[in-house]
């Protein structure tokens, strides 16, 4: 029989195959059923800062206006950073008691404190390595090319000093020069790294001009850019590279 262990951020895997983030890996069942048929590891969905604001903000129109003492309670005990990771930690905590293979959760925050504070959370909850999905679009015009790597490498300084977990990075391919911002990232201690992450894009509906969120998937076809520069970077890093993308296209018969 073929032998395809490997290591991934210090990780032993029975092979080189690790699903990556999306609707497979944010369920349970769906995550025991990867381990049955192979896969060696799985990364979690990633947690947004932005995502888990809006997940309590309809309780924040629900509790205005109200005077109840528990209620004004809550308000001052900031519902997002408190409540807004749970259900995330809870499913690590239930994929660990299901699975023997790795679960490598993954977040992506704005707010330098919360990454931390996400990190903790998640490393106590049980997985076993930290993507950091750098996903975040620079959009002010003062914002220099040194000013943003500068600023995404003290975020990853600041979970790798306060976890004892494997973290990676997870990257887009729209780096001044990407070569030296790996490196950067493997000084700083990073396990390994990733490319590329997608950024999420939205469409207007004409019907009733209202916007929403438009599918992104992938295809075997982005993996030319993963490739070239997974080859590129390979001699001048010594953490892990990952590659992430579409690798299956389903045929169409007409």
């Amino acid at each position: 029989m073929v032998n395809l262990k490997t290591s991934y951020l210090g990780l032993e895997l029975k092979n080189p195959l690790v699903v990556s983030s999306g609707p497979l890996t944010d369920d349970v069942d769906s995550v025991a059923k990867l381990e049955a048929s192979g896969a060696s590891a799985v990364v979690m969905r990633s947690i947004f800062e932005e995502q888990i604001r809006s997940d309590v903000s309809d309780m924040y129109t629900a509790l205005e206006g109200d005077t109840s003492m528990a209620a004004l309670e809550y308000l001052r005990a900031d519902l997002p950073g408190q409540l807004g990771p749970e259900r995330y930690l809870d499913k690590i905590s239930a994929m660990r008691q299901r699975v023997k293979i790795p679960i490598i959760a993954s977040v992506n925050c704005v707010t330098a404190s919360n990454w931390v504070s996400y990190a903790k959370k998640i490393e106590h909850a049980g997985a076993d390595a930290l993507e950091l999905n750098l996903y975040h679009m620079p959009v002010a015009p003062s914002d220099t090319s040194d000013r943003v790597e500068a600023r995404r490498l003290k975020l990853v300084k600041d979970v790798i000093s306060e976890v004892k977990l494997p973290v990676s990075v997870k990257l887009s391919s729209h780096y001044t020069s990407l070569l030296s911002f790996a490196r950067m990232l493997e000084t700083a201690g990073v396990s390994g790294l990733v490319f590329f992450n997608r950024f999420l894009l939205t469409d207007v509906n004409t019907d009733d001009e209202s916007l929403y969120f438009a599918p992104n998937y992938s295809t075997s076809k982005v993996l030319h850019s993963q490739l070239r520069w997974t080859a590129a970077v390979r001699d001048w890093v010594r953490c892990s590279i990952a590659v992430s993308g579409g690798a299956f296209t389903q045929a169409v018969i007409w």
